[in-house]
Order: C-alpha cells, then sequence, then structure tokens
C-alpha cells in the first residue's frame, strides 16, 4: 500500500516536512533567476492545464517595467485572454479533488502543519499586494501618458485599462502560491505517482522566476526581487534600507509589516517629535515612535505622566484627531555595575489605564492575573 493511503506520515517522511517549509520560506526565496527552468516549467504547466505553450515569454525587471510595457505595447489584443485561473486555480483545484481519495483529514492537516501552512502565511498576501499595487500604479501612469500621446496624433484612446484587482488576481508567484509546498511534498515524498505531479511544472515555475502574468499568447515573467527582509514574526522590515526591492528599482519601505516613507527609514537619525506630530497616518505615526524610540520621546518632555504606582510610570501623548499613544516606564530590579537602575520604556496600548495593567499587558496577562502573580513571588 502507498504510503499516501495511510492515516498518518511514517516517521522518516515527518523528518522531512521541515525541509520542505523552509524551501517555501519567503526568507530563503531565490533573489536571481533560472530562466531556462523557469520556462521550462511555465510550459509544462502550460500543457497539464489543457492549454497550448504560449508564443512568447517575456521577461522583465521588476514590476514596473512589467506594467510601463503592457501600457506601452498595448498588448492585451494580442496576448489573448488570461489563462490564470485555468494554469493555477483550476488546476489546484483539479489535483485537490483527485487526492481527497487518498488522503484523510488527519494526514491532510498533519501535513499543512508541517509545512507551515496551518494557519496560512500572510506576508506572502503582503508581497503580492504590494506588488499588485505597484504595477497597478506604474499602468495607470504609463497608460495616461499614451493616451495623452495618442489624443494628439488623433489616434482616439485605448479600450484596454487594467485595475489594481486585475493585477492581484491575474498574476502569480510563490508568495501567492505556498500551498505548492503541500502538494510537492505529497509528490516527493509521498507518492510520486499521485496527481500532485500535474502541478510539477508551477512549482518549478514560479520557484525560478518573479511574478507571472499569464496570457493565452504571452506570458510576462518578472524576475525575483534582489531584496526581500522580514523580521522574526514574518512581516516585511528593514531598519536599514528597503524591505523589498527589484532590479527595476522599484523599492518599498516597511517596519513591522507597515508600509512607511523611504526617509522614515533611510533618514532615521534626523527623525524629530515633531516629525511625529506632524504624520496624519496613526499606523505610521507609531513606527516612527518606535524608530524614534519611546525613551527619546519621553525624556524630551513630549508626553504627559498620566499614572504612577509601584510598577512604574505610564506616560500618554494625545493629539488632536483623537489618535492617542502610551508607554510605560519600568525600573530594573537588578542594579548596574556602577549601582545605578536601568530605566525602560515599553510602549503599550493606549487604552491602559495604570502602568500596573501596561506592565501585564507585556506579559500577555490581565491586571488581575499580574496582581496575582505579584502576590505569590
Amino acid at each position: 500500500m502507498s504510503p499516501i493511503r495511510t492515516a498518518n506520515l511514517l516517521p522518516w517522511q515527518r523528518e522531512q516536512l521541515a525541509s520542505y517549509r523552509e524551501r517555501w520560506s519567503a526568507r530563503t526565496a531565490q533573489r536571481k533567476s533560472d530562466r531556462a527552468a523557469a520556462e521550462e516549467g511555465l510550459r509544462l504547466a502550460y500543457h497539464e492545464a489543457g492549454l497550448a505553450p504560449p508564443d512568447d515569454i517575456v521577461w522583465c525587471l521588476g514590476p514596473l517595467d512589467v506594467a510601463g510595457r503592457l501600457a506601452q505595447e498595448h498588448c492585451a489584443p494580442i496576448s489573448g485572454a488570461s489563462v490564470k485561473w485555468r494554469l493555477v486555480d483550476g488546476l489546484k483545484e483539479a489535483v485537490s479533488i483527485e487526492l481527497q481519495a487518498y488522503l484523510s483529514p488527519s494526514l491532510r492537516a498533519e501535513i499543512l502543519r508541517g509545512v507551515g501552512l496551518a494557519p496560512p502565511l500572510s506576508i506572502g498576501r503582503v508581497v503580492n499586494d504590494c506588488v499588485a499595487g505597484a504595477m497597478a500604479n506604474e499602468y495607470a501612469r504609463a497608460y495616461s501618458r499614451k493616451c495623452r500621446f495618442m489624443n494628439r496624433l488623433g489616434w482616439g484612446r485605448l479600450e484596454h485599462w487594467r485595475t489594481t484587482d486585475d493585477f492581484r488576481q491575474g498574476t502569480f508567484s510563490r508568495y501567492s502560491a505556498p500551498w505548492l509546498a503541500f502538494f510537492e511534498f505529497i509528490h516527493d515524498v509521498c507518492d510520486p505517482g499521485s496527481q500532485a505531479r500535474r502541478l510539477r511544472g508551477l512549482w518549478q515555475a514560479v520557484r525560478n522566476g518573479g511574478w507571472f502574468l499569464a496570457y493565452e499568447c504571452t506570458c510576462w515573467i518578472t524576475e525575483p526581487p534582489v531584496i526581500l527582509e522580514t523580521d522574526p514574526q514574518n512581516r516585511l522590515h528593514s531598519r536599514t534600507g528597503p524591505a523589498l526591492a527589484f532590479p527595476d528599482g522599484w523599492s518599498l519601505y516597511a517596519w513591522k509589516g507597515i508600509q512607511v516613507p523611504e526617509r522614515i527609514i533611510r533618514e532615521a537619525d534626523r527623525l524629530t517629535a515633531d516629525d511625529i506630530s506632524r504624520q496624519w497616518d496613526p499606523m505610521i505615526r507609531r513606527c516612527m515612535l518606535e524608530i524614534y524610540t519611546p525613551e527619546r520621546y519621553v525624556r524630551g518632555g513630549h508626553a504627559t505622566r498620566a499614572a504612577e504606582d509601584e510598577t512604574g510610570i505610564l506616560w500618554r501623548k494625545r493629539w488632536f484627531e483623537g489618535d492617542s499613544w502610551a508607554a510605560v516606564e519600568v525600573v530594573n530590579g537588578t542594579p548596574e555595575p556602577d549601582g545605578t537602575y536601568k530605566h525602560y520604556y515599553l510602549q503599550v496600548p493606549p487604552t491602559v489605564r495604570t502602568p500596573r495593567e501596561a506592565v501585564a499587558w507585556t506579559y500577555g496577562l490581565s491586571e488581575h492575573e499580574y496582581a496575582a502573580v505579584r502576590r505569590r513571588t
């Protein structure tokens, strides 16, 4: 009996799960394309989806490059209709249905957990949304320039307009398809003869290329990002430069998963309390406060002492638009070598009312739970 028909993975199979989880992690994504391997996989994927291979496979340096070419070359009629659904979603659905006869619910759940897909990863959705947004913005700019040029020549307007949703739904990459790790594991480790083999071309293509826009006659492919930085929580994040960047020059700056203006990262040492107060977006303002550090902000006299008890001091800042910020100041119980006690400033939710509640929050406890722990110790 094939191992895939068993209720649980065998020990030697379970040992392989970590390698597939690492292989499909955003942190280990390939930074340089293998064009021959990507094109070979792409043609195989077209074949498995019942499609003729594309006449042209066009490589671009990044989202700006591919969107600009789409607008400038007015290629929609030449490229034909989008085949992304048949190539990716439809093929995945067909293979999943075939495998249901072999995979027990417990085995499916064990593999999903093992390759890191339960719960689903969020980094891929964030990266894809950012790339789709960049493509849509560049396409809109290039499309407008093209329209103005054609109007001046009296050639009329272009008719094929694409929106952000078109790019978000029409593109695919390894970041939008981490579920391929599940099928690749089944094919390689459990049952090479299973229907999962029909997805071989797809996982080969996305591991060796960047973003794909698949049409009947033309498939557009970007190079992979040259930079993709994340924090330990797997959020887009970089303290010193772009968190995401492509060879075409497009880049994105992020702090703990929040997209921020470039200057906040590049000129962090020139950041001031006035810059923070002038920032209208509360999410970006909190990123700026973390970069500036709560300690500098409080010691600079920019926050108000809201409460004090035996655990520390609660500091608060309110802005005119109703947003507020809070930090708790605590003192380390162990003295430094010189006999002084180090003060720590921890950013906490602005809804906390007391230092005790703030400190409890940093431990993931309620105020009453924290008080009970303090009494016992």
